[in-house]
């Protein structure tokens, strides 16, 4: 996500000063060297709350512009059982009027945007089974633009900690 901002100049709209080209040359090679492997689940927990957190590219649709860069968090807290799913995306900000739906698996959109928060959209979870579902689907965050979260390539132990929050209630 830091990289896409680098490549888009969103240090300057920060009020930072930019450094020379050779030194954001530099620093996004580096930053590049780094973002291989970020496609995976990155996992962390303790004892009362559970994350799990993926990145994913989607190409734009403008020409030759670089992928734009979403990332889903999967937040558990194990206290509570209260449950929180939020999607983030470089470089755009998402329009007021946009309609985004969100799908577990072929199922019809289930899930739908409660707001806006700290950079984030959070979708509401309640009484959906993300443990069990193979992929979530978020579709039109951006016109034409769809993302595809692998939720399979989630551990068994993960998905075991998930179910204190996202088990479907019945």
């Amino acid at each position: 996500m830091m990289l896409s901002k680098l490549k888009d100049g969103a240090m300057s709209a920060a009020g930072i000063t930019q450094p020379d080209k050779p030194v954001m040359k530099a620093l996004r090679n580096a930053l590049s060297g780094e973002a291989k492997g970020a496609g995976d689940w990155i996992v962390s927990r303790n004892a009362l709350l559970v994350k799990a957190g993926i990145v994913r590219e989607v190409r734009s649709p403008e020409a030759g512009a670089e992928p734009d860069l979403y990332r889903l968090q999967v937040t558990c807290h194990l206290d509570t059982h209260e449950g929180e799913v939020q999607v983030a995306w470089a470089p755009k900000d998402l329009p007021q009027t946009q309609a985004m739906t969100a799908a577990l698996d072929t199922k019809a959109p289930s899930m739908y945007y409660v707001g806006q928060g700290e950079g984030a959209t959070y979708l509401s979870a309640e009484k959906h089974s993300l443990n069990s579902a193979k992929t979530l689907t978020i579709s039109n965050i951006f016109p034409g633009q769809t993302v595809v979260f692998p939720l399979g390539d989630l551990s068994q132990s993960m998905r075991h900690d998930l179910a204190a929050c996202f088990t479907e209630k019945q």
